[in-house]
């Protein structure tokens, strides 16, 4: 029989968890604390798994019942929903400011000339600092983040230019005294 929200408010903490079923794998644990939690149970590479839906009520029963269906299309194409979970996080975890700290790391072992290092570090960490933070995955930057990024390079290629001569002249003033 399918679960009822009415079934489910009226769910009850016991002595013990116990699972009030809804079909296709999907039921929702009720534990002792009082907390009610959407589960999937589902097969994939002969193993039973559990996948975690989120809680009830922040996760409906209408909601629930999509994430089970979108669990099981990916079963259907030969996907563990789980280790697809998994994947995305890790790939949240790494940022551009991550992967450009790497890239010139490995730039200086390369051996190329110290303005090229030094141009790409300042490409890198200074004019892209406003994507640092952001994760590198498929679709994490659109158009109007690498525009507002860019937005400011002008202003600060013209501010490190002026330090430049600056710097120059300066040089300049002390060989001649």
């Amino acid at each position: 029989m399918m679960l009822t929200v009415f079934a489910i408010e009226k769910a009850k903490p016991r002595a013990k968890p116990y699972l009030l079923t809804d079909g296709n794998g999907l039921y929702l644990l009720v534990n002792p604390n009082g907390s009610k939690l959407w589960r999937l149970r589902y097969h994939f590479g002969g193993k039973q798994n559990m996948l975690g839906l989120g809680a009830f009520p922040t996760v409906s029963l209408a909601g629930a019942r999509q994430r089970r269906n979108d669990a099981r299309r990916l079963l259907a194409d030969g996907i563990d929903p789980s280790q697809k979970r998994k994947d995305e996080k890790t790939a949240a975890e790494v940022t551009f400011g991550i992967v450009a700290t790497e890239y010139i790391a490995k730039l200086g072992e390369e051996g190329p000339a110290e303005s090229t290092i030094s141009k790409n570090k300042w490409l890198l960490e200074d004019l892209a600092s406003p994507l640092a933070r952001r994760p590198v995955t498929e679709h994490s930057v659109g158009s109007r983040q690498a525009v507002a990024a860019c937005r400011d390079w002008p202003a600060l290629v013209a501010a490190c230019r002026a330090k430049s001569r600056r710097a120059e002249q300066a040089s300049l003033g002390d060989e001649l005294c």
